[in-house]
């Protein structure tokens, strides 16, 4: 009887525990979790997680569930990542909102937020030149069918020279406690807009001209044909063919030129500027390529050749430095800047 009324205590002391834990884990909302400290700012990817709260104090990471969905405006967002805008086409608001929906258990739950820019990290304005594309491979040399040796394998294409650093007409100044940035690229014919503050670390400007592209690979020589026997003749061993020869490497791309123009407001912005506007690097030549292998010869039959390695192509040249990088403060018309 005492064992009955223990199995009896401890079942109930059981589903009460259940009940109580069960109560415990009701969800109540959910929210955001962002690190603020981190860089929010041009170019720069944040992560962010979205969380589960419940009645009990615990949490639960729901980032990667698919009953939730984010919506985001003012930059782009994925699998927990927000990626801000790297070359805004006007002056934007430098706000990100971000909003979630979650439904559990049939019921829906909701939460916004609104993130500034804090501007902190560098800027880092890339115009580089676009790298050559490589040299396709050469052609493989087969066998013909009249003749027993294989054939020399085809010229790989040479690369592609790297494009040109692209030509900035920068203009600065400041209003209030931010840094207005804006940028003429000449060579696209585009322009580009971006804030800054004191908290920015540094204005880093690549206007570095392509790398060119790598040779293209020498085509395999061809295998020489095996020593055969037929009814009416025998047939000769055939050699190896040659590797064809490397591409050769595309040269790279000339630098950039750079001109900056600071309005006496915004003097300070000067000290934290770098600017490269070196040339690209060469590209390497292609590899030459394999040669065959002869035939195998029948009992007899004197032995074949293999082919010969193809010779490596050469390296592009280095890419000449740019002309002009020009840094100075000068007086301008602020409204007219902006607005043309």
């Amino acid at each position: 009887m005492k064992k009955i009324i223990f199995l009896l205590s401890l079942v109930i002391i059981i589903v009460s525990s259940c009940k109580i834990f069960k109560g415990g884990k009701t969800l109540t909302h959910i929210s955001f979790l962002v690190d603020f400290n981190k860089p929010i700012n041009y170019g720069y990817k944040l992560p962010i997680k979205t969380i589960a709260n419940y009645s009990n104090g615990k949490t639960k990471d729901i980032t990667s569930k698919s009953d939730l969905t984010i919506n985001i405006v003012g930059a782009k967002y994925q699998k927990g990542i927000i990626y801000c805008n790297s070359n805004p086409t006007s002056f934007q608001k430098d706000t990100i909102n971000i909003s979630a929906s979650y439904r559990k258990d049939d019921k829906d739950y909701s939460t916004s937020l609104v993130i500034p820019f804090n501007y902190k990290g560098s800027l880092n304005f890339n115009f580089n030149g676009k790298s050559g594309k490589s040299g396709a491979k050469g052609v493989k040399g087969g066998t013909t069918i009249l003749f027993r040796n294989g054939k020399d394998g085809g010229i790989g294409d040479d690369g592609e020279d790297g494009g040109f650093g692209h030509d900035l007409t920068m203009f600065v100044w400041k209003e209030n406690n931010l840094y207005y940035i804006k940028i003429n690229d000449m060579t696209d014919n585009k322009t580009y807009y971006y804030k800054a503050n004191d908290l920015t670390q540094a204005y880093n400007i690549y206007v570095v001209g392509g790398s060119g592209g790598q040779g293209g690979q020498g085509g395999y020589g061809g295998d020489g044909r095996d020593g055969k026997k037929t009814e009416k003749k025998i047939k000769l061993t055939g050699n190896g063919g040659d590797g064809g020869l490397g591409g050769q490497g595309g040269n790279g791309g000339k630098g950039g030129n750079v001109y900056v123009f600071i309005h006496p407001n915004a003097t300070n912005f000067q000290q934290k500027i770098y600017t490269n506007n070196n040339g690209g690097n060469p590209g390497a030549g292609g590899q030459g390529g394999k040669a065959g292998s002869g035939g195998t010869p029948l009992e007899g039959q004197s032995p074949t050749k293999n082919g010969n390695v193809g010779t490596n192509g050469s390296s592009g040249l280095q890419g000449a430095q740019g002309d002009v990088i020009n840094i100075e403060v000068q007086q301008f018309d602020i409204e007219d800047v902006k607005n043309n």
